[in-house]
């Protein structure tokens, strides 16, 4: 299965083409729009994102609350399908960071030039990328400069499979 989010291809949907045998995968599209949070969950997420941006310490029953409404959004999305490992190869965006944290499997990343820029200047970004790269199973970087870059920001990622082919 391959998914993506409906915007990042709305005039160039064309991008899917790169995909081999594409006629025989099946393509999900989802939009973060339409997320059913509570106005608690709102609320929380809300002052969750102020504190990160602040640069406070975030209460464990934040991270707690966020995961257990990613968990349940992330279920939602698929249709409460199962799938053994999430690769999380392009985007900079962070609900498929939240996403990735919370998923029941195999979780393999691929770090590229653009997130860790977006890292270096987007502390919530950055926060998100931190944490899911604490759960993955694998994490991939495109190169040596960005595996420094990332390493550097995040004060190194210890106990995770660093796949150290560079591509």
């Amino acid at each position: 299965y391959i998914s993506y989010m409906n915007h990042l291809f709305l005039d160039k949907a064309y991008r899917l083409l790169q995909f081999k045998n594409m006629n025989k995968v099946p393509i999900y599209m989802y939009q973060k729009m339409y997320a059913n949070f509570t106005t608690d969950e709102t609320k929380m997420l809300s002052e969750l994102r102020t504190k990160i941006s602040n640069g406070d310490k975030i209460p464990a029953e934040f991270w707690e609350i966020q995961d257990k409404v990613y968990r349940r959004e992330y279920t939602r999305y698929t249709y409460q399908n199962h799938f053994e490992k999430f690769i999380r190869y392009a985007g900079l965006d962070l609900e498929s960071l939240k996403w990735f944290r919370v998923f029941n499997g195999e979780k393999i990343i691929f770090i590229h030039d653009n997130m860790a820029k977006k890292a270096f200047r987007d502390l919530e970004y950055l926060t998100h990328l931190k944490r899911a790269m604490e759960v993955a199973d694998e994490i991939h970087y495109v190169n040596r400069d960005i595996f420094e870059k990332i390493e550097q920001i995040c004060g190194g990622i210890k106990g995770k499979k660093i796949v150290n082919k560079f591509y």
